[in-house]
């Protein structure tokens, strides 16, 4: 779980490097519109997006699981 709250920090930490919150020199063209969106866009990077992952991949884990315990049962036989 650790694992994965990492990379969820990593990819949002991506997305706002992609959309250059922190250059404040930026103030033209879509970086104004992006400046304008900037607190709708940081509430879906930081709250829904991690929703929206989990949803995604969450019927997934289940199976994953399932692989994980079978390989530590063959690793525990050997």
């Amino acid at each position: 779980m650790v694992v994965v709250k990492k990379e969820m920090e990593k990819f949002q930490n991506l997305l706002r490097e992609i959309f250059q919150f922190e250059s404040s020199d930026l103030d033209f063209g879509i970086y104004r519109i992006l400046n304008y969106k900037r607190n709708e866009i940081e509430e879906f990077i930081q709250n829904k997006l991690p929703h929206l992952i989990e949803k995604a991949f969450g019927k997934h884990k289940k199976r994953l699981s399932e692989n994980i315990e079978e390989k530590f049962a063959k690793v525990k036989e050997k």
